[in-house]
């Protein structure tokens, strides 16, 4: 699989996911810090990338695009705290 790593991920994350075999590049790699969500979406589809990232703002924009894609796989922490 491809994906694309948004800002909100950890930078070594490609590393785990390119040491299993997946083509993984972190938005920093790419000189895309401070870019916003539509440029990063935008390049996913472009690259049939997934996007994997904490922003929930994603799922919105595109539901809104009403496009087939790309995919994002949203990642939480909500596990991590005992209610």
């Amino acid at each position: 699989m491809k994906f694309l790593i948004d800002n909100p991920t950890s930078p070594v994350a490609p590393d785990a996911l390119q040491a299993d075999g997946h083509d993984a590049v972190h938005v920093r790699e790419r000189g895309l810090y401070d870019a916003d969500d539509e440029t990063l979406v935008e390049l996913a589809a472009a690259e049939a990338r997934t996007i994997v990232s904490a922003d929930t703002g994603f799922g919105a924009m595109l539901a809104l695009r009403k496009g087939s894609g790309p995919s994002v796989n949203l990642l939480s922490d909500a596990g991590r705290y005992p209610v």
